[in-house]
């Protein structure tokens, strides 16, 4: 349940807004044109773009480029409550507040892959201090006109440019609006050991179930289930050969159920049971 979503704008584009909750949240939020900002008031939020995830708890918050993500969102135990900060930043803001030669803001024509679409954040004292004043906006409103949420929107950019990864925040920033076009197969590799649905997995590629499980067929010559079960059965048997993990672990590891659920699966493929296997090896 909603308990509060309040929004500030600036240039008549939503730029500000608060959200609580009292329940888990799950949403598809495509970011087709804008990047966003977005930060962690109370509880934990999972963050998961084409190929990366990102788990964000009180005081963290994630710089995203425009791109394709899934929101998973769990309430505080104590407060019973999710809530969180997002700033969008879009282009007629950033071409309404900053001149085209902006150094900050400087096309970046590299092409590398040394940085990723979202970068997460840990917020030191100036982003704590100035969450708190977008936070008192919330509440008087009757202080918000254009100069001032000018001004918070360019402090906002500075603060980004001086946390200790800023060197990746820039290249956010300067590559902001230019999409990245991923291929399926590298969607689809990237989530091999992620806690997604298919149905996520579809969203992520902007394909419908349908599309996405023929697409799949096309490209792997096998069902999602299928193929992810052996990938991760694969990445279990490395872990028995060269790690002391117990197998417990590296059942939680590789996302299976419990360890007598990995052992009926794992003795389906190999004939022979992760301790039996594990043993081979040793001797």
């Amino acid at each position: 349940m909603i308990i509060e979503h309040k929004t500030i704008e600036l240039f008549g584009e939503k730029v500000f807004e608060k959200v609580v909750v009292s329940e888990k949240l799950k949403t598809h939020n495509p970011l087709p044109n804008e990047g966003c900002f977005f930060y962690i008031l109370d509880g934990i939020n999972h963050s998961i773009s084409e190929t990366q995830n990102v788990i964000l708890k009180k005081n963290e918050g994630v710089l995203m480029k425009c791109g394709n993500y899934l929101y998973q969102g769990i309430p505080d135990k104590k407060s019973k409550q999710l809530s969180f900060i997002a700033i969008h930043i879009l282009p007629e803001i950033i071409e309404k507040i900053y001149a085209i030669n902006s150094p900050i803001l400087s096309k970046n024509n590299s092409t590398s892959n040394e940085f990723s679409n979202l970068s997460a954040i840990r917020a030191n004292e100036f982003i704590k201090n100035y969450i708190e004043s977008i936070l008192l906006y919330f509440e008087k409103p009757e202080m918000i006109n254009e100069s001032l949420m000018t001004i918070k929107f360019k402090e906002f950019i500075e603060l980004m440019l001086h946390t200790r990864n800023a060197p990746e925040i820039k290249h956010i920033i300067q590559n902001l609006f230019k999409t990245n076009t991923i291929a399926f197969k590298e969607i689809v590799k990237a989530h091999i050991f992620s806690e997604i649905t298919i149905e996520d997995l579809a969203m992520l590629t902007n394909c419908s179930l349908a599309t996405f499980k023929r697409k799949f067929k096309e490209y792997f010559n096998d069902t999602p289930q299928n193929y992810f079960v052996n990938k991760r059965l694969e990445q279990s048997a490395n872990q028995l050969r060269y790690s002391d993990k117990n197998i417990g672990e590296i059942a939680f590891d590789c996302l299976f159920k419990n360890t007598s659920h990995f052992s009926t699966v794992f003795n389906k493929k190999y004939a022979i049971s992760p301790s039996q296997y594990r043993k081979s090896f040793k001797q």
